[in-house]
């Protein structure tokens, strides 16, 4: 027993050494496919999950909750993961990330991304601001934003679903 004592304690301290602690959440090939499909296990559309934290309600009436997650997008981390319900139904959701080069890389990826279209708005002081709209918007699609703040070096890619109507 007492050498089977070190073995055990062995494999449990390289199973933390070794463990991936920043799990991956791969983009899709097509950024039209992130709009349709679930994110981070949260279904476009319907009704929140548990598991989710109360952050703040924003100027639209859309409440925000925080998820702990430790991800990244495509090789960029990411800071914090929020998800927006309007009437108790998923309709966006924000990937914060720290550091103008990722927001670069982003925009690389949005500016190569097939099946919609790339535009970059001229900046509003230290804002930076650019989009991709699917090709041909259909009910079940939407719009990904990616905004940069120069001043604070934080960036927000945001993904708003149509499915969610805000005027209704």
């Amino acid at each position: 027993m007492k050498k089977l004592l070190p073995v055990v304690f062995l494999i449990l301290i390289s199973s933390f050494c070794f463990a991936d602690s920043k799990p991956t959440y791969n983009t899709y090939d097509n950024l039209s496919d992130i709009l349709s499909k679930e994110f981070f296990g949260v279904a476009w559309g319907k009704k929140m999950p548990g598991g989710l934290t109360y952050k703040t309600i924003d100027a639209q009436g859309i409440e925000i909750y925080t998820k702990n997650l430790s991800v990244r997008f495509r090789d960029i981390p990411i800071s914090e993961v929020l998800f927006g319900f309007y009437k108790e139904k998923f309709c966006s959701a924000d990937l914060r990330f720290l550091g103008r080069d990722n927001y670069e890389k982003i925009k690389q990826i949005l500016q190569s991304a097939e099946g919609g279209t790339f535009s970059e708005t001229p900046a509003r002081g230290k804002v930076l601001t650019c989009s991709w709209l699917p090709s041909s918007p259909q009910p079940d699609q939407g719009s990904v934003t990616l905004l940069f703040d120069e001043t604070v070096g934080q960036g927000d890619l945001m993904f708003i679903n149509l499915k969610q109507d805000l005027k209704k």
